[in-house]
């Protein structure tokens, strides 16, 4: 009986996160791909032309080799500096892992004051929302 419980508890603690997902995912993503071989006409035209037109062949060539470049650069980069800090000393070692992980600490940053700027009580969501009270 209380694993008939616990069961019952799990799922009404689920069953929101999953309906958003279907209404926020699965609606529109369902939406797109009917909309994908209905428009302009029923049937896989629009999909055809992903394997005739020259123009999105162009396009996903370009994405391709941007994507490899920037794949082979990423690694070269992290190699040469996984390797200098694999050779550093201790106290190196540690600096040079402060000066990688900067980058992230400062777009968390960033990101925090933009919503403290955005939610504070100067800021535009609440001087709107004081506006209309």
């Amino acid at each position: 009986m209380l694993s008939q419980a616990r069961h019952s508890a799990y799922w009404l603690i689920v069953l929101p996160a999953l309906l958003m997902l279907v209404v926020f995912y699965f609606v529109p993503l369902g939406k797109v791909l009917l909309t994908s071989v209905t428009d302009p006409k029923p049937g896989l035209g629009t999909t055809a032309l992903l394997f005739t037109s020259s123009s999105v062949h162009r396009t996903l060539i370009t994405t391709l080799r941007i994507a490899a470049i920037t794949t082979f650069v990423a690694l070269l980069l992290g190699y040469v500096v996984a390797y200098a800090m694999r050779a550093a000393t201790s106290r190196r070692q540690r600096l040079m892992l402060f000066a990688v992980l900067l980058p992230f600490w400062i777009s968390v940053l960033v990101r925090s004051f933009a919503w403290i700027a955005l939610l504070g009580t100067q800021g535009p969501v609440n001087r709107r929302w004081s506006a209309w009270a």
